[in-house]
């Protein structure tokens, strides 16, 4: 009976977490610096025409990727997050539309997440977002959530609602092994 238990409430533990956004200030609510750390972010080679901004977002605050045009390295935004469990599927989702100059043909705005690098073509408009949802298993239980602009060229990325969210738990024989494995130390402490 108590193994049922256990491995009823970890399988809920686990379905809790599918519901919590994993990124902070995703929906750029708040403040986040150009250059440096803030309310969640740190943001990388990012000049006056980029930056956070306060309305442009979708709806709301945003904040544009760009470098000035800068070919020798990519403007940034990213975000350590924590709290993964390993071999757990999650998606990492987003909106993006272009910033100051877009609607190349160019793969200019990319998401990169344990290991995973996606790459997509900066809409023409500013204010009509595309979105991405990518799905990675989690190789780690903290990861960088990077994201860039004008990887190929010249294209700057406006972005908005960026989230990360659990979307399966590992096979239900991984959860039972798991469930053993905490039934089995809870014996032992108390033998």
């Amino acid at each position: 009976m108590n193994k049922i238990l256990l491995l009823a409430s970890a399988t809920l533990g686990f379905a809790a977490l599918s519901s919590a956004n994993l990124v902070v200030n995703g929906d750029f609510s708040l403040t986040v610096p150009n250059v440096g750390f803030g309310n969640g972010w740190t943001g990388t080679l990012n000049d006056g025409a980029g930056g956070w901004r306060a309305t442009g977002g979708n709806p709301d605050g945003t904040y544009i990727i760009n470098s000035n045009g800068s070919t020798s390295s990519n403007p940034s935004l990213a975000q350590d997050i924590t709290g993964l469990v390993v071999g757990a599927t999650y998606v990492v989702s987003g909106d993006y539309a272009r910033g100051n100059i877009g609607g190349g043909t160019d793969k200019d705005f990319g998401v990169t997440i344990d290991g995973n690098t996606w790459e997509y073509t900066v809409p023409s408009s500013d204010t009509d977002f595309a979105h991405f949802s990518e799905h990675f298993v989690a190789t780690s239980s903290s990861v960088t959530l990077l994201l860039e602009a004008e990887r190929h060229g010249d294209h700057d990325a406006r972005v908005d609602n960026i989230s990360l969210e659990l979307e399966s738990v590992p096979e239900p024989a991984t959860m039972a092994v798991l469930g053993l494995g905490a039934l089995a130390l809870r014996r032992r402490k108390k033998a």
